[in-house]
């Protein structure tokens, strides 16, 4: 306490202005030839009080002023003073933020905490009658246990801020996905998705955040926590996803690499490596192929509502636009694509597909105009995925990993690295949005599919070996059933009911 009362009396002495008598508020100005020293501010005041011809007097000795032709601003500033105002704040702050004092005897320091009363106290405190019989402690000792706590209270927080901003994505997914539907949807789309909207906003809404006021015992004044009073305790959902096995079933050819499925009505739409599109019901049985003269080499395919898709053929080196009997509505990229082996349409309805040969992303109006190319550092891009405000996802399987790259080109996020392990590929292939905006990729040679926040950090795996997958190449969610096809290098696909 005489250290911080010295401070005072340094500050009140040296630091403050005498006509204002507060700390310098302006540059301190000092006054020739009596070197005493003033506000800038405050010294303006004073000369307008003077009358036109009288010299300028100094307010503290009366002794008459030079004042510069430039006027008072050109006086000397007094550094010094600047100085130790400057080193007077650290000083204070430090005796009065590293000195802890007893609770009773201010001007005692704090040697021991008193469990009893819950307070700090002096050595002479502990030998009274008042603490002399309770249960005290050296302040040491008490200060890195409840360190311990409050790092604790760190980690739980973090923790549950965490599973907060998991539901914030999965509503910002529900509405990306709504806004696409009103973008691109068909008059049967919004009959279809209106009521399964409401009813996952709803289940979203709905689903217990258990804010339970809680009062925070304590004083904070030294740290200017007087307002916090109420900090809530909330539970979150939790955040494993459920895949139950429905069925299996075998394609008649072995499916491309990459995003190769869409439902369309009822019907699933398989590319095959031989056949062109294949088409099966929802039980697995084969109806049809789609074996347009067009076609050379199909890879890719994303559904365009109920009635059209769209599909990259590698060996003719455009995209098709087809409606779901296979007639060809549009042709994209020719002249631009030169290995076209993914493709997927934005929010705003435009046609992202991604190019192994040249190594980059193609953007494409929805007249099929070409907009521009996304090079990033690509080596094999395979497939793409669009997210909020247009940011696409893309799967690069030379470089085991999933590249997040902004409207404008920007580089925003990078997931995996080669390997077995947590958070690795051998070869990530397929990407898909589910109806919460989380991401799930395929990793073909290590078996499993692993699920992604929107932003790309590791949720859990989806799916793995123990779920009797291998080789996962492709995959594929319909929101309107909540159904996830995973297709499989040797052709088999498999089909799981997804759950959050």
């Amino acid at each position: 306490m005489a250290a911080v009362k010295l401070v005072d009396e340094l500050r009140e002495a040296f630091t403050e202005c005498s006509i204002c008598m507060t700390d310098y508020t302006s540059p301190p100005k000092m006054l020739t030839p009596c070197l005493h020293t003033f506000c800038l501010a405050c010294l303006e005041r004073h000369a307008s009080c003077v009358r036109h011809g009288d010299p300028l007097l100094c307010p503290t000795c009366r002794t008459p002023v030079n004042v510069p032709e430039a006027g008072l601003a050109a006086l000397p500033t007094n550094f010094f003073v600047n100085r130790l105002r400057d080193s007077l704040r650290e000083s204070r702050s430090e005796a009065t933020v590293d000195r802890e004092v007893c609770a009773t005897h201010t001007d005692k320091p704090a040697c021991f905490f008193c469990r009893s009363c819950d307070e700090v106290i002096c050595a002479g405190c502990m030998l009274t009658a008042g603490h002399r019989d309770h249960d005290c402690i050296e302040i040491e000792e008490a200060a890195a246990a409840q360190k311990k706590v409050i790092l604790q209270v760190t980690a739980d927080a973090t923790e549950r801020l965490g599973k907060l901003r998991l539901h914030m994505t999965a509503i910002e997914g529900l509405k990306s996905f709504a806004e696409q539907l009103l973008t691109r949807g068909s008059k049967t789309e919004y009959i279809q998705y209106a009521h399964l909207l409401r009813d996952r906003l709803d289940a979203l809404s709905s689903q217990s955040l258990d804010v339970t006021p809680t009062c925070l015992p304590m004083s904070a004044s030294k740290a200017n926590l007087k307002s916090v009073q109420m900090l809530p305790r909330m539970k979150a959902r939790p955040s494993k996803v459920k895949c139950s096995f429905l069925h299996e079933f075998h394609a008649r050819n072995e499916v491309c690499d990459g995003n190769s499925f869409a439902v369309i009505g009822d019907e699933i739409y398989i590319c095959a490596r031989s056949s062109g599109i294949d088409v099966y019901s929802q039980q697995g049985v084969y109806k049809r192929s789609v074996c347009d003269s067009h076609f050379r080499s199909v890879g890719a395919i994303t559904p365009l509502g109920t009635s059209s898709f769209a599909v990259c053929d590698r060996g003719a080196q455009v995209v098709f636009k087809l409606s779901a009997s296979g007639e060809v509505e549009q042709v994209i990229g020719r002249r631009v694509l030169k290995w076209p082996v993914g493709v997927t349409i934005s929010a705003h309805g435009h046609f992202l597909i991604t190019d192994v040969r040249m190594k980059c992303v193609h953007v494409f109006n929805g007249e099929g105009i070409h907009m521009h190319s996304q090079m990033g550092d690509f080596e094999r891009p395979i497939s793409v995925a669009s997210g909020h405000d247009d940011v696409m996802m893309v799967t690069d399987a030379d470089r085991h990993k999933v590249q997040w790259i902004s409207a404008s080109g920007e580089l925003l996020h990078s997931y995996g690295s080669q390997g077995k392990g947590e958070h690795q590929f051998e070869e990530p292939l397929s990407v898909i949005r589910d109806l919460s905006g989380h991401v799930l990729v395929s990793d073909n040679k290590g078996h499993r599919v692993h699920r992604l926040t929107p932003e790309g950090a590791f949720l859990q795996y989806a799916l793995t070996e123990e779920d009797g997958i291998e080789f996962p190449n492709s995959l594929f969610f319909d929101p309107k059933t909540s159904r996830l096809y995973v297709g499989q290098s040797d052709g088999k696909v498999k089909v799981f009911m997804y759950s959050e």
